[in-house]
């Protein structure tokens, strides 16, 4: 018998493991979970939850400015370049600066001002 590749070895690895799964879930469901779980619960438990964020935060930041009357934000972006998040972003709302964020893109940091200056609105949040 020849020696089998290192690719070949691997495949063969997988496709048994995935029909060893396949077997635990045709004999019993939550016995097939409980390994997968024993097998990933450690890494699941180390994932950082990320805090909710506002994905609209620009729009209804323009809406609750146009329902008051207002101009629409302008930001001013400046790339600080330590760390990682290397953008400074400050938000203008009627010529007065409501919000100042750090973020790793333009976009993220303007989402994050947005999100600021909704807090601060009249009627609080959208």
């Amino acid at each position: 018998m020849l020696p089998l590749s290192e690719a070949v070895s691997e495949r063969l690895a997988v496709e048994t493991f995935q029909a060893y799964i396949g077997a635990l879930s045709l004999q019993n469901y939550e016995v097939m979970m409980t390994f997968i779980l024993g097998l990933y619960k450690e890494g699941l438990n180390s994932i950082q939850r990320v805090p909710e964020t506002n994905r609209n935060a620009l729009q209804q930041l323009n809406e609750r400015l146009v329902a008051l009357g207002w101009g629409l934000p302008r930001y001013e972006i400046e790339d600080v370049v330590d760390g990682p998040e290397r953008f400074v972003v400050k938000c203008f709302i009627e010529g007065n600066v409501v919000a100042i964020a750090r973020a790793k893109s333009h976009k993220e940091g303007q989402r994050k001002c947005a999100e600021i200056a909704l807090a601060g609105l009249p009627n609080g949040q959208s």
